[in-house]
């Protein structure tokens, strides 16, 4: 999930329902158990990467692009 959120080319607003269609076909094996609400929680752990659009309900990139401490790989 961090591997797609990352790659968006560009800041424009995504529609929840858009990312949660696409990550069910990029990763149908980690998404099968997941209902919408669940993909949506995930995506809210990527809160350094993401920004949520209430109005919308859409992410856009945040501007730091950054993912929060408990997210980043542990090596």
């Amino acid at each position: 999930m961090r591997e797609y959120v990352s790659g968006f080319a560009s800041p424009r607003i995504v529609r929840t329902e858009e990312i949660v269609a696409h990550l069910r076909e990029m990763l149908p094996n980690e998404t099968r158990h997941m209902n919408p609400d669940d993909i949506k929680a995930e995506l809210y752990e990527l809160e350094g990467v993401l920004q949520y659009h209430a109005s919308v309900d859409g992410w856009t990139l945040a501007a730091e692009r950054q993912l929060p401490e408990r997210l980043k790989p542990r090596f």
